[in-house]
């Protein structure tokens, strides 16, 4: 199921962020599991994603960005 949430968080020089998901924990991500815009990515944009489980936690995968800031 796909979900929405904000990017709260994206280091450009390591790569990786965090998505602001309503009432969960921020969800890690890395640039290479963002399937579309990721020349874009920064924070405050709104994402589309999966979200699958590691044994690190919940992270976010098939990212989509659908709107700026």
């Amino acid at each position: 199921m796909r979900k929405q949430g904000v990017v709260s968080h994206y280091n450009n020089q390591k790569g990786f962020g965090f998505i602001m998901v309503e009432g969960q924990d921020d969800l890690w991500f890395h640039i290479s599991n963002v399937t579309s815009g990721a020349s874009i990515m920064v924070t405050g944009v709104l994402v589309e994603y999966e979200e699958k489980s590691t044994e690190k936690g919940n992270t976010a995968i098939n990212i989509d960005i659908i709107g700026g800031k």
